[in-house]
């Protein structure tokens, strides 16, 4: 058992995957195959009319009638994100992606296709008519204008960022309506997993609040989970009713069209509607416990504001960052240390550079030095 004092526990998708529930984004694209065939019918559809083409308001009118009729195109199941993640997939040649690094990517490149499809759909706007090389843009133009097909004036960049946030909302619902299927469907596994995780951190009621990035509403079995006894318990990223994907909030600007997309955008909508409270006692922690997340750059503004709380730069304190994680495969156990410890490095760096400090790669050093920062495998834990 390792000594932890008035511990604050941040769980990542790695304890639910700890837990026996099939949550990696490679899971739910596997799930929504048909889905994805649907998207692959839409491609074929689109590439088969030849390398170019002309599309006039007609021929849009009578292709959304015509995919409907052969349902190869679900506008209730499919959603602009689906298809570009496919597009993304074909492109890279596998079968899922990074969904959040993928969302970044394709808002923030002005270069990729996502932005360079609302040129195409205003060339059909005002012109009536697309004639230009077949490509992925393309395709995502065609699916705008076949879902918005009431639009008759050409739309500016604000109007389309909006459309593709509420789809990604859409797109979010379906992501945790899966989630909550693989709870209700593994539940006595996920306690008993669970148990032996609780055991090991709080069976002597040291952990005084949970920030969960996962959907899973570990709450609402609580009780059913022994030694869980933690009364603060919020979903940073919303639940599986309320799912949010985001952007670090730190590559935009507060005016910029795409900033609605990034997490503490997405999170203030949550605080609006009461679907996010954070409590002033949430910071009232003295030790960071982290088990099964990845640090990843997208989190930063979530982590930073908890590292500012733990005073890291002064000596005189004594509190310290847990870092947990787990071997789910033995011959991959190098490479699984290695990567989270080269991620936890590179937060601490970004962490400097956020504090403005000038000896960077010191802070590492410093909470090695002085025992303030663990790294253990959760399953050595007594």
């Amino acid at each position: 058992m390792i000594n932890i004092s008035s511990g604050k526990l941040v769980i990542g998708n790695g304890f639910d995957l700890y837990c026996g529930l099939k949550t990696k984004y490679e899971d739910f694209f596997n799930y929504e195959k048909k889905i994805y065939d649907q998207c692959r019918r839409f491609l074929d559809d689109t590439l088969n009319a030849g390398s170019y083409r002309m599309v006039s308001d007609r021929q849009i009118k009578n292709l959304k009638l015509h995919l409907e009729n052969r349902e190869t195109f679900d506008s209730h199941e499919c959603t602009f994100w689906n298809l570009y993640f496919y597009l993304r997939n074909i492109k890279e040649n596998r079968l899922w992606c990074d969904i959040e690094r993928e969302i970044l990517n394709g808002l923030t490149d002005e270069n990729s296709i996502i932005n360079a499809a609302i040129n195409v759909i205003n060339s059909f706007l005002e012109n009536n008519e697309i004639i230009m090389e077949i490509d992925e843009s393309f395709v995502l133009a065609k699916y705008y204008l076949l879902d918005n097909k009431k639009i008759n004036q050409i739309i500016n960049k604000e109007d389309y960022y909006r459309y593709l946030l509420k789809e990604i909302k859409r797109y979010e619902l379906k992501f945790g309506e899966y989630v909550n299927k693989q709870l209700i469907e593994n539940e006595d596994e996920y306690i008993r997993m669970a148990e032996t995780i609780f055991y090991k951190l709080n069976k002597n009621n040291t952990i005084l609040s949970l920030d969960s990035f996962n959907y899973t509403k570990i709450e609402d079995i609580g009780d059913k989970i022994l030694d869980f006894k933690i009364d603060l318990v919020k979903h940073i990223n919303g639940d599986c009713f309320n799912p949010i994907f985001g952007i670090d909030s730190s590559l935009l600007n507060e005016i910029d069209e795409k900033f609605i997309f990034t997490k503490s955008n997405r999170r203030l909508e949550l605080l609006i509607d009461n679907k996010l409270i954070f409590d002033q006692n949430d910071l009232l922690f003295y030790d960071l416990v982290i088990f099964g997340h990845s640090l990843n750059v997208q989190d930063y503004n979530y982590f930073f504001p908890l590292l500012d709380t733990m005073d890291l730069y002064d000596i005189t304190k004594h509190s310290k960052i847990v870092l947990l994680y787990y071997v789910y495969d033995k011959e991959k156990e190098y490479e699984i240390r290695t990567c989270l410890i080269n991620s936890l490095s590179k937060m601490l760096d970004a962490y400097e550079d956020y504090n403005g400090q000038t000896h960077k790669k010191r802070l590492l050093d410093k909470l090695i030095m002085q025992g303030r920062l663990l790294v253990i495998d959760i399953k050595k834990i007594k």
